[in-house]
């Protein structure tokens, strides 16, 4: 099988995977505090890319990273 064909793979099973967590915690936290906490997906994209892709880290991206966990403190709270 192809490198290719196996990353798609990969990225169905968890694109599916956080759909259905996203289903499954919408029965037990209102839609107005689940929905702004998806923004942590670019948290992990960065992560990713930085170690997979090698992406380089730049002081925006940080600040990015840090306002939107300061973004979803705040909703917790």
């Amino acid at each position: 099988m192809p490198t290719l064909v196996k990353w798609l793979i990969v990225g169905l099973i968890s694109y599916g995977s956080g759909a259905i967590l996203n289903i499954i915690v919408l029965r037990y936290l209102p839609y107005t505090v689940v929905f702004p906490l998806t923004s942590i997906t670019y948290i992990w994209t960065f992560t990713l890319s930085y170690f997979l892709l090698g992406e380089p880290i730049t002081k925006r991206k940080l600040l990015g990273i840090g306002l939107i966990i300061i973004g979803a403190v705040c909703l917790v709270l």
